[in-house]
């Protein structure tokens, strides 16, 4: 069993929707969004990210909450989402 990392920190220098993941519990849903930021300029990526089951169903949940009810149009150059 993995033990786990703790605390890490990040920064983002780019406005926008950002995904990530529990690696050991991805496919369980354990998946989680950042916005930075007003932009939600990559959002149409964050929803087309091919995900497995449950953590799919959940980043639909999630992505539904982001932005608030507004959307800017933009295609999803910037985006970054939990590979495999």
């Amino acid at each position: 069993m993995r033990q786990a990392a703790g605390e890490i920190t990040v920064t983002f220098d780019v406005e926008g929707i950002y995904g990530y993941k529990c690696a050991p519990h991805f496919g369980m849903g354990m998946v989680g969004v950042i916005q930075v930021g007003e932009s939600t300029a990559n959002l149409d990526a964050a929803e087309t990210a091919k995900l497995p089951g449950k953590a799919k169903t959940r980043m639909a949940e999630l992505i539904s909450q982001v932005g608030g009810a507004g959307r800017a149009e933009g295609a999803g150059s910037g985006s970054t989402w939990p590979a495999d």
